[in-house]
């Protein structure tokens, strides 16, 4: 099996189709799926369906498929830290934070990686499943982010959990409150993020209310922390529920209240792929189990 062999799966995986595969790789779709057989017959597992109009993935496929990806990103990642030396560029540490989790954990993140030698240390703020995506790739080292149920691939390691926060512009009439239950919550319009990019966050908030004996309304669904916070200072009547951990990234003018009641806790840990055995990982991993312990 050659790298080769990878970015033809990888290539008819994203086309779906032999023949657009084969149009991307400027080659023919026979030479093609002939290439794929003997991929196949390497691994000793059927890994692609071939349907009428569309190639569909195995159960096997999809696994090797993930696999693929990271394979053939270290593969460039090699290549480009070969010439990041070979230039006199010190090696690269990509870190990625879900939004909020960079004041809790970048200093030491930053202290950790940049000894005992030089190392340029690049952060990345991403949501939840994205940076999931760019460890898989082999794009981002580690990742500060709620866990997910799928863990295959990866190692995770618990730092801490996250109560459930409402969060509004200022001038909301619930600002001023010290506490706010589901009840108090149950005619307000409530912003959460949506299933695809908080998932973890989607499904607290929808707990908070059942948990509480509140259907809440859902009343706008935000891809991101940014356009949350948009929402409340254009429109001021929104309560946003958030993990208490992203307050740090609230302007002055929106307010966090804390929740009270049975409320959720979202877990956040430090998420890394598990081919990745890089020294800092393991320098991380020790200091932030020391602290856990410590608490």
């Amino acid at each position: 099996m050659e790298l080769r062999h990878l970015r033809y799966f990888v290539t008819i995986a994203d086309t779906g189709s032999f023949t657009e595969a084969a149009n991307q790789l400027c080659t023919v779709q026979p030479s093609l799926s002939r290439q794929i057989k003997d991929l196949e017959s390497y691994v000793g597992a059927e890994l692609l369906i071939r349907g009428h109009r569309q190639v569909s993935l195995t159960e096997a496929g999809k696994v090797f498929l993930d696999e693929s990806r990271l394979v053939l990103a270290q593969c460039e990642r090699a290549v480009e830290r070969a010439r990041q030396v070979a230039q006199g560029a010190a090696p690269q540490f990509v870190a990625g934070f879900d939004y909020g989790l960079e004041h809790k954990y970048l200093a030491q993140v930053s202290t950790i990686v940049q000894q005992p030698e030089q190392v340029d240390l690049v952060v990345r703020s991403l949501p939840a499943p994205t940076l999931f995506d760019e460890v898989q790739a082999g794009k981002i080292d580690v990742a500060f982010t709620p866990p997910r149920p799928d863990m295959y691939g990866f190692k995770h390691h618990v730092l801490g959990h996250a109560p459930l926060i409402a969060a509004m512009h200022q001038d909301h009439p619930l600002a001023q409150h010290e506490q706010l239950s589901a009840a108090t919550l149950a005619n307000e319009p409530i912003v959460t993020a949506t299933p695809k990019f908080g998932p973890a966050l989607h499904q607290a908030s929808v707990d908070f209310g059942r948990r509480n004996g509140v259907n809440f309304a859902l009343s706008y669904q935000a891809e991101t922390l940014t356009m949350a916070i948009s929402l409340m200072q254009s429109m001021k009547k929104h309560v946003c529920l958030l993990p208490s951990y992203s307050r740090h990234l609230f302007p002055h003018n929106i307010k966090a209240v804390p929740l009270q009641g049975n409320v959720p806790e979202i877990p956040y840990a430090m998420v890394w792929h598990a081919d990745n055995h890089c020294d800092a990982i393991t320098a991380m991993l020790a200091v932030f189990s020391t602290d856990n312990s410590a608490k």
